[in-house]
């Protein structure tokens, strides 16, 4: 059944509940698994477990979101390709633009007085421990340039405002999605101004999501050119 494009596809919330419960349960099992193998119940073996279990749940998403549209994917890959292919320079220049926009923020930001400034974000010094094991690299990778940056834009663009922004206003749910992104990466932050660093990326993902006609493919573009930046300078600089 193809559902109508006027009208919110509310079975996409469904999405949400199964990327927790599946990061819960596969977190779990892998706890146990890592515990009986003697792993060593450290900070480094709590965010290795807690990254394999998100990952593993995030495939779970992308599978059950496949089986929820696999009449008109075929179409919509076709439709995001064809437009990150003719306005890949533009999709370019807005990550650069971006990411030294969040640069300069993020030094600005290391300037403050210690306790109120940072020089890295808690989500950055989290995901930095999964870079100390080598043999861990391709699952980092997976996780962190490919998988995140897929099912955080089918949540925050193509859910909150492709489908909700059906029912409730497109501008009010794109102000929520930038709110709720920035929200979600700062948990536990050290420093209120950590919000700010994932807010500018998460305005410009809304920003460029509406000027592509909420194409998808535009944003994930940006946030995997964004990550793959991350993942390299970790890799080889860090």
């Amino acid at each position: 059944m193809v559902l109508r494009k006027d009208k919110p596809a509310w079975r996409d919330l469904w999405l949400v509940p199964i990327a927790l419960v599946g990061i819960f349960v596969c977190s779990a099992i892998e706890m146990l698994i890592a515990l009986n193998f003697h792993a060593p119940f450290n900070e480094d073996t709590l965010n290795g477990v807690g990254a394999l279990g998100q990952m593993l749940s995030y495939i779970i998403v992308l599978i059950v979101f496949y089986y929820f549209h696999y009449q008109e994917m075929p179409e919509r890959l076709r439709a995001g390709w064809q437009y990150v292919r003719k306005h890949w320079l533009f999709l370019l220049i807005t990550l650069l633009i971006v990411m030294g926009v969040e640069t300069l923020y993020n030094q600005l930001m290391s300037m403050l007085p210690e306790g109120i400034g940072f020089k890295e974000t808690q989500n950055e010094e989290s995901l930095a421990s999964l870079f100390k094991n080598p043999a861990f690299l391709p699952f980092s990778f997976l996780f962190v340039v490919i998988l995140a940056p897929v099912v955080e834009e089918l949540f925050f663009r193509n859910v909150i405002i492709g489908e909700l922004g059906k029912k409730f206003n497109y501008i009010v749910m794109g102000i929520i999605s930038a709110l709720a992104f920035a929200a979600m990466h700062v948990i536990g932050a050290a420093s209120p101004f950590e919000f700010g660093s994932y807010f500018i990326i998460a305005v410009a993902l809304v920003l460029v999501y509406f000027k592509s006609g909420k194409n998808t493919a535009a944003t994930i573009f940006i946030h995997l050119g964004n990550n793959l930046v991350s993942f390299l300078m970790t890799v080889f600089f860090s």
